[in-house]
């Protein structure tokens, strides 16, 4: 058998269907679908549709790591392939995988991932240029942006042993996006070196297998066309992806096992051992350093800090002497000197927050709304409206605008949010743009809103009294 595409589910049947459909989509031949899931009941007459040569394997409820082993341990294929059950493969990707591994002899073909809040129809609907820029401006995956400037430059000409660094673990978020997806991975390259899930890991578990692969692999392809679409969730309240589940103890607790584990794997290949502490140099100061400024939770301030001044000391002095800023602050954790670390701390955010302010006027607004705005009283008679980030005055926001308005003459003022400032409402609405000064005032002081999209990040919701935040919420 040529190829096994391991799936591990528990929830969201209609994820499931997507992912499957893209399956069906590649036309393959001579492959199975290991389906692991918490009870066969759950989806055996769900999927028979789909017309796939699919394994049902029960695991109970578990981890993803234990699914994926229990995957790998029944899987017949020459190659593996992992796939979640809420994403989905593009037309051709997993052929194109197969024909490169087939023809470099490789043992890992890696294609290129791509974020998208959107189900599969739609994404096919959309422009390339369109998935594009939406994918730019989600941070989430950068990788390839610098791998494929780097072969442009043939800097991997002589360095092979980068290139296999830089695409498969060379993410932002230190190990938080290293992933096996999207890889196709021979399984003798698994079965020889016993590379296998940490079953006990929650949010890190694909980045100590990796890390193996890391190890062993004899070179790594790259294929452009093979693209594989990573889906966020719309409801992280009642259908969170793993990133938004939130457990800030055992999240951190376990970034950190994740890190020696992987450091432990790594220890006779220098070279990944360099970039996995490297990468927490780069977590210290860009992540773990705002925590202990701004988080209202003191286990920043207090355990995490110690735990990470003993990281700190196990990794090469040259890393954490970078810049000024990386290496007075390392300095003064690894002392336990918290109170030195706070004032570097907040010297630095201060500089880096007027140059944003400098250089974007949003940031000005974002600065203005969370330290002026939000002080001002609410507008209890003020309603503040919004569709799809301001692009039209349509959906629900509309109906319920208009009934207020005509049902309730004179007894509210309303805001509407409106990239397109010459529309004409009716009823005299006032219209606002997204992300400048005044949508910043309005978010703050408007009483009501009346969305079927989410605030921004920087929004902090205010305590307010009578009816609830938000009127109306509309998905689909």
């Amino acid at each position: 058998m040529k190829l096994s595409i391991i799936i591990p589910f528990n929830r969201y049947i209609h994820y499931l269907y997507d992912c499957l459909e893209s399956i069906k989509d590649q036309n393959l031949t001579d492959y199975e679908v290991l389906l692991v899931v918490d009870a066969i009941e759950d989806v055996k007459d769900k999927i028979h549709k789909y017309d796939l040569p699919i394994t049902l394997i029960e695991s109970g409820e578990t981890t993803v790591g234990k699914k994926r082993n229990m995957g790998l341990n029944l899987a017949k294929g020459d190659y593996v392939y992992f796939l979640d059950s809420d994403d989905y493969v593009l037309p051709n990707c997993l052929n194109a995988l197969i024909e490169e591994a087939q023809k470099s002899n490789n043992q890992v073909v890696a294609g290129k991932r791509m974020v998208s809040w959107f189900k599969k129809q739609v994404f096919e609907t959309m422009s390339d240029e369109t998935n594009i820029e939406r994918n730019l401006k989600d941070k989430d995956h950068d990788r390839l942006e610098k791998v494929e400037r780097k072969q442009e430059e043939h800097v991997y000409d002589n360095e092979p042993e980068q290139f296999k660094i830089d695409l498969l673990i060379r993410t932002r978020h230190a190990l938080r996006n290293v992933s096996c997806l999207n890889l196709l991975i021979k399984r003798s390259l698994i079965e020889d070196n016993h590379i296998s899930f940490k079953e006990e890991f929650f949010w890190y578990t694909d980045a100590p297998f990796v890390v193996g692969l890391l190890k062993y692999t004899n070179d790594v392809s790259f294929v452009e066309d093979a693209i594989l679409v990573k889906r966020k969730h719309n409801d992280p309240i009642s259908r969170p992806a793993l990133s938004q589940i939130k457990d800030p103890d055992g999240r951190f607790d376990e970034f950190i096992e994740a890190h020696n584990y992987c450091l432990e794997i790594s220890k006779d290949y220098p070279s990944i051992h360099y970039y996995i502490n490297a990468k927490m140099a780069n977590y210290f100061t860009s992540f773990f350093a705002k925590k202990v400024r701004r988080s209202e939770d003191d286990k920043w301030r207090t355990t995490r800090f110690d735990t990470m001044a003993k990281v700190l000391t196990l990794i090469e002095p040259e890393l954490l002497k970078k810049s000024l800023y990386r290496r007075s602050l390392s300095k003064a954790c690894m002392n336990h000197d918290l109170k030195k670390a706070q004032k570097i701390i907040a010297a630095h955010l201060a500089g880096v927050k007027a140059k944003k302010i400098f250089k974007n006027k949003n940031e000005m607004n974002k600065y203005l709304y969370r330290h002026k705005y939000k002080n001002e009283p609410i507008q209890k008679n003020l309603i503040m409206f919004e569709t799809f980030r301001g692009a039209s005055y349509a959906d629900s926001p509309k109906y319920i605008y208009e009934y207020l308005a005509k049902n309730f003459p004179g007894q509210y003022e309303f805001v509407w949010v409106l990239n397109d400032t010459k529309t004409k409402l009716p009823y005299g609405g006032t219209v606002v743009k997204r992300m400048t000064r005044k949508y910043a005032y309005y978010l703050a002081v408007c009483k009501y809103f009346v969305f079927n999209t989410r605030q921004p990040l920087w929004y902090r919701k205010k305590r307010r009294t009578g009816l609830p935040r938000n009127m109306a919420w509309h998905t689909t």
